[in-house]
């Protein structure tokens, strides 16, 4: 007899014969579409996540800014961009950056004039990224990527062009 223990969207089920944990997802599917989550907070969530697994922006802080994307699987990364693009968050084209290391793998980039909305609405949880991400652009953000009265603040960082003289 198992026994099943519900964590958020994920389970723990506790085998009889070893007595040892083993998350499962009861729901993670690689039929999962989520192109029904175009245009609703579920899918700013579902890209944040898509993000913090898949997603990435330069280490080092004085390099030139990006945010990208990338995935062996192509159709998903299309999926994305229709998220993305139902927000008004535009990004560059789906690439194979080099067909003769891995022509399976792919990625986009969000579109420079885009950064500040994808880091308002979607954001970052990953405490990595998260970091990265409020060196760069002061976000006061909310727990839940709130776009309602409450939504997440970006400010020009200090010294920077555009930024208060005080």
């Amino acid at each position: 007899m198992s026994s099943d223990i519900a964590v958020g969207s994920i389970a723990k089920v506790e085998t009889e014969t070893s007595g040892s944990w083993k998350p499962r997802a009861r729901f993670l599917a690689a039929s999962f579409d989520p192109t029904h989550l175009v245009g609703t907070l579920e899918g700013l969530d579902y890209v944040r996540g898509y993000f913090d697994a898949d997603g990435g922006l330069p280490r080092n802080p004085t390099a030139r800014l990006y945010l990208q994307f990338g995935q062996k699987d192509r159709a998903s990364l299309e999926k994305v961009t229709k998220v993305l693009s139902s927000w008004g968050i535009t990004s560059g084209r789906i690439h194979n950056p080099s067909a003769a290391v891995d022509p399976d793998y792919w990625r986009f980039f969000i579109r420079a004039g885009s950064h500040e909305r994808f880091m308002t609405l979607v954001g970052s949880w990953h405490p990595t990224k998260r970091a990265l991400v409020n060196t760069r652009m002061k976000i006061e953000s909310t727990p839940y990527g709130d776009v309602g009265a409450n939504v997440n603040k970006v400010a020009v960082p200090e010294g920077a062009a555009g930024s208060p003289p005080f």
